[in-house]
């Protein structure tokens, strides 16, 4: 047979859950490999004898996709003595929190020229994951064009004709499915 816990049991997106698989047989204790898998992601165990009847694995599941009590699946495959199992448990994945920061704004500058805004949406997660979506620039209240963030999570905007005189600036970060939404003033 087949048992298996998952610590913890709800994670952020990016971040990683231990996946404990212990397979038990009546006599003997059963070898080889465990494949973990869920949303798309898999990690593999090898098996290491805990008693004269069973033995454990366990790997760590990362990037699972946002979602409410999602299925994990372990299967043994088997070895020359013991056929295989499978088991089942769930994960719950939620979004990840945002922090958005304008990095460049040039000051001052001259009236008219075009100034270039860039705004970094760090997701404050684990394992390099990088932030996907769009963040809107509004200059003194008036929303520009949304940008696509880049895959170093930065979004760039080119503001022309900006008149003389100081402006309020602000990047908004929209939500997705992932990652939660987020603004920043500068």
């Amino acid at each position: 047979g087949s048992g298996f816990s998952i610590t913890p049991s709800s994670v952020v997106f990016g971040g990683s859950a231990t996946v404990v698989v212990e397979v038990s047989a009546k006599s003997g204790a059963p070898s080889g490999e465990v494949n973990v898998a869920a949303g798309g992601q898999n990690c593999i165990g090898t098996l290491v004898q805990q008693n004269a009847t069973s033995s454990r694995a366990s790997c760590g599941l990362v990037s699972v996709p946002v979602g409410s009590n999602q299925t994990v699946t372990a299967t043994y495959g088997g070895d020359i003595n013991f056929g295989g199992s499978q088991a089942t448990g769930s994960l719950t994945v939620t979004p990840a929190e945002t922090t958005t920061t304008i990095t460049s704004n040039v000051r001052p500058s001259l009236a008219g020229n075009p100034v270039t805004l860039s705004a970094l949406v760090d997701n404050n997660t684990a394992n390099g994951n990088p932030t996907t979506g769009t963040v809107t620039f509004s200059i003194d209240g008036v929303e520009q064009i949304p940008v696509l963030l880049a895959s170093d999570s930065v979004g760039t905007f080119i503001a022309n004709d900006l008149k003389a005189g100081s402006h309020k600036v602000t990047a908004n970060y929209a939500a997705t499915t992932n990652f939660l939404a987020s603004t920043s003033s500068a």
